[in-house]
Parts: structure tokens; sequence; C-alpha cells
């Protein structure tokens, strides 16, 4: 099978598919008391719940968060210093900007890489403002 003829198998299914789920669509629109009627009566017969009872059930982990807040601030500040750190002296971003001008070939694609990069930048630093306040326990 080639791939065109897999993309034509694949379109076609899609159309077919789309104009089967119309009705459907529309019976929620328009019907939707019914619609919610047969969905319980549906949830009733096939229930998941047992399955999903203890994926559910809560997990606390602000004590353990709490208790060890010196060492979760201190990776947060170690991470968020390395990445400002490489982004700052080893990424240069006008050498960045020439290398990839063939995927932004634009000024607009020029200007989006630029304000991607110094975003990064930014919430690197705001990842160090968040370790500090966890290191020190403001929480």
């Amino acid at each position: 099978m080639h791939t065109t003829d897999t993309y034509l198998w694949l379109t076609s299914s899609l159309l077919v598919l789309g104009i089967l789920l119309i009705p459907l669509g529309l019976s929620f629109l328009f019907l939707p008391e019914k619609m919610e009627r047969i969905g319980e009566r549906l949830n009733n017969w096939i229930s998941t719940e047992h399955i999903f009872d203890s994926l559910n059930k809560p997990r606390y982990q602000e004590r353990l968060f709490y208790r060890f807040h010196h060492l979760f601030g201190g990776l947060v500040i170690v991470f968020a210093l390395i990445s400002i750190y490489m982004l700052y002296f080893y990424t240069d971003i006008k050498p960045l900007i020439q290398n990839i001008v063939l995927m932004a070939d634009t000024a607009f694609g020029k200007w989006l890489l630029e304000s991607l990069y110094y975003i990064l930048l930014g919430a690197n630093i705001l990842a160090l403002v968040i370790g500090l306040i966890i290191f020190f326990g403001l929480v």
C-alpha cells in the first residue's frame, strides 16, 4: 500500500466518520436531557468506578515537601542557576538566529525565536525566585 493510498483511505475514513457523527452532535445540541439519560444508563451499565478508586484516592505530599523544603528549594535554585548560566553564557542569540535562518526565514520568525529565548530566560529567573521562596520556607 503506497502512502498516497494510505492518505486517501485515512481522509475518506475520517470523512465518513465525521458524517456519521453529525446526528450524534445534533442530538446533543437539541435533545440534551434525553442524551443525558442515555449517558446515565450507559454509565451504570459500563461503570469504571471500581477500577479507578485507587487512582482517585487523595495522596498528600505536603508533609514531605514542607519537611524537606531546603532540599527541594535548593534543587530548584541549582537547576535554575544552571539553566540561566547556560542560556546567558553559552547561548548567544545572534548566532542562534543565523543558524536557524532556514526555519525562520522571515522577520516575524526571527522575532519569534528571539522572543522565545528571552521568555525562557525570564522563566528560569522566575524559577530561581520560586526556589529561593521554597528554600527559605516563605510558603
